[in-house]
């Protein structure tokens, strides 16, 4: 019936019995009112009770970690990631942001309110490293906001690019050959 959860002032005012609401559960619910004077007439009217957000949910990403492989030498290889919310309005805005390993190859571009891609910013070397690994942060726009992180293992497939070097140009060696 819902009477121990709303209470009603003398003055009007609208009281909520003892219990917590949680707007990702409940987002409105209706309230009927009923007015009776002294005379024993009577009046209802129904009232709808919008529950406002709080910022109680951080931000949740789809993997905790990923593996991308990318072909070194490659320059437009991208991964999505992606992250949800169940907070609403900025609380449940999501901002995505490379914050641990190295940034200067790796960049971020946000391309939906739950998702961003991981691109590259410029070619990878096998040779030079084969293997980063990255920490990506999802972050609400709450106050005080709330974030999560992700790992991304960058794996630097080897390509055949670097033809076999001789460490001299002339090489001698005697050898003995035995004649029958």
């Amino acid at each position: 019936s819902g009477r121990e959860l709303v209470f009603i002032q003398e003055d009007g005012t609208l009281i909520l019995g003892d219990f917590t609401l949680d707007r990702e559960a409940l987002k409105q619910f209706d309230v009927i009112v009923e007015a009776i004077d002294k005379s024993g007439n009577k009046d209802s009217t129904t009232v709808r009770v919008t529950v406002n957000d709080v910022n109680d949910n951080a931000p949740v990403f789809k993997f905790d970690s990923l593996v991308w492989n990318v072909t070194e030498g490659s320059r437009n290889d991208t991964l999505e990631i992606t992250a949800s919310d169940s907070d609403s309005g900025e609380n449940g805005e999501i901002h995505f942001q490379l914050v641990g390993g190295n940034r200067q190859l790796f960049l971020l571009e946000k391309t939906s309110p739950q998702s961003a891609l991981l691109k590259l910013n410029g070619p990878l070397d096998h040779e030079t490293q084969p293997k980063y690994v990255l920490t990506i942060e999802a972050k609400d726009g709450g106050h005080p906001p709330m974030s999560s992180t992700a790992t991304v293992t960058v794996n630097v497939l080897n390509r055949n690019d670097s033809p076999p070097i001789f460490k001299k140009v002339n090489y001698e060696q005697e050898v003995c050959v035995i004649v029958w």
